[in-house]
């Protein structure tokens, strides 16, 4: 089995991981999620597990190499959610009471 965490590093590790970039950038009424993926193509160009999306630019879309095989996360079509629209719904009541026990 082979090791995975520098993936789960990308994904989920501090200061520069996906989701770390994506709440800050959630945090900012005025962020843009082309500005979004910009960032998270220079912060972790250099994690093996980050693969830069052929044909597409830093502001359009990233890849992730994940135990499967090689990812590519690009921006929402204008008719879906954003990532960052997406990261702002908040979680129903009881999901939070179930995650906090």
């Amino acid at each position: 089995m082979p090791d995975n965490q520098v993936s789960i590093d990308l994904i989920g590790g501090e200061p520069n991981g996906v989701l770390k970039l994506l709440d800050e950038a959630s945090r900012l009424n005025s962020a843009k999620e082309s500005a979004l993926f910009e960032q998270i193509n220079e912060k972790n160009r250099k994690s093996r597990a980050f693969k830069v999306a052929p044909k597409k630019r830093p502001s359009e879309a990233f890849g992730i190499k994940h135990y499967a095989g090689d990812v590519i996360y690009s921006c929402a079509e204008a008719s879906s959610a954003t990532w960052l629209e997406k990261n702002s719904y908040a979680l129903s009541p009881e999901v939070e009471a179930t995650l906090s026990k």
